[in-house]
């Protein structure tokens, strides 16, 4: 008699996504406020192969296990976790650049020190930590709407 494969739920599958998001935006964090504490770099090393670890480990688990088909319930919480993730970005960047151009403008203008005080640089590590902020709230939000309505 074979034995049937354990079939998982689209959330256990989302709370993976979780776990490895997680552990990355953490490190990613951590790597941008730039430490010189020994220890606070050490952590940032065990974060890293945390990751690592958990990356190769789920995928390996993705690959062996079986998950529930996803019905059109699953693809529609999954669209609209995506829809009200994005819609909040679209706002909040909106909202944040017109404020800061603002600010920016009006400390210029007074000729202050304040203008190079406000400006950054943006690299590699900043978008990765957004890709995975993100892809942490949809994962999120997926779960939420799966687990509310079922």
């Amino acid at each position: 008699m074979k034995k049937e494969k354990k079939v998982y739920s689209l959330v256990t599958k989302e709370i993976l996504n979780i776990v490895t998001s997680l552990l990355l935006v953490v490190a990613i964090a951590l790597k941008l406020m730039n430490p010189q504490n020994a220890i606070l770099q050490l952590t940032i090393k065990i974060l890293v192969y945390a990751f690592l670890i958990s990356y190769i480990g789920i995928s390996l688990f993705r690959c062996f296990a079986k998950f529930d088909i996803e019905d059109e319930a699953a693809v529609e919480h999954y669209h609209r976790a995506k829809r009200k993730i994005f819609d909040f970005l679209w706002g909040f960047c909106s909202g944040f650049g017109a404020v800061g151009v603002i600010v920016i403008l009006l400390a210029e203008s007074r000729g202050s020190a304040l203008a190079e005080k406000l400006s950054f640089t943006i690299s590699f590590w900043h978008f990765l930590l957004v890709y995975y902020l993100i892809q942490l709230a949809i994962s999120t939000y997926f779960i939420y709407f799966e687990k509310r309505e079922a």
